[in-house]
């Protein structure tokens, strides 16, 4: 038989992991260690995708400031985008300096997330990140039990990035954001200033498996 290298028996090892549901060990909070479901390998850039099994921190999504359409000057749409959200700032600078020592930010790599992309009002929600919050179509290909989650932080429901509806300026209403409930894996929405739990993703090198594990 053909005898592996090790980048090729660390992608085995990762696939395996992925389909046993095996998480892995990566970073910290406080004096815990974070732990992660393999949710994507690719071979092609060296790079595995991260889901964290369990939410540690709670946040709103936006607390204000949204973003507002002029087509009707009497009543304005609001939007909500993942780029200028508050969980998107708080994940990618305080969120990722705490989690993450300096050695381990050597294998955490920047994803280009493309978010609302259907949406006519901010159908332009690009951005590259270190720390990101699951899409629908990421989360609808991932199994129900890895959907699901504990928690003892006092909420019942992760974000996710994309927005499920606007909000109306003349009404009050603010924009709804897709939402999972952790106990049952549901998906459902709450309205950006809503406080709810951060369960992030993260991509890292292929590299970190083959020098530390």
């Amino acid at each position: 038989d053909e005898i592996l290298n090790n980048k090729e028996q660390q992608f085995v090892l990762l696939l395996k992991e992925r389909l046993a549901k095996k998480p892995i060990g990566f970073g910290s909070y406080g004096n815990k260690k974070l732990e992660w479901f393999v949710i994507g390998v690719d071979p092609f850039q060296s790079t595995v995708k991260l889901f964290l099994t369990e939410p540690k921190h709670q946040t709103v999504f936006k607390d204000n400031g949204y973003t507002d359409t002029d087509d009707d000057e009497m009543c304005p749409e609001l939007a909500c985008s993942w780029t200028g959200s508050d969980v998107r700032k708080y994940l990618n600078t305080q969120g990722y300096n705490n989690a993450f020592s300096d050695a381990e930010k050597k294998f955490v790599l920047k994803t280009r997330r493309h978010i609302n992309k259907n949406d006519f009002v901010i159908p332009n929600d690009i951005s590259e990140d270190y720390v990101f919050l699951l899409d629908l179509d990421e989360i609808h290909m991932l199994p129900v039990e890895i959907q699901r989650c504990d928690t003892d932080v006092g909420c019942d429901f992760y974000w996710l990035a994309e927005q499920k509806s606007r909000g109306w300026d003349d009404t009050g209403e603010l924009p709804q954001i897709y939402v999972v409930e952790c106990d049952i894996g549901k998906l459902s929405n709450k309205a950006a200033n809503n406080r709810g739990l951060v369960r992030p993703g993260i991509t890292i090198s292929l590299d970190y498996f083959t020098k530390n594990i």
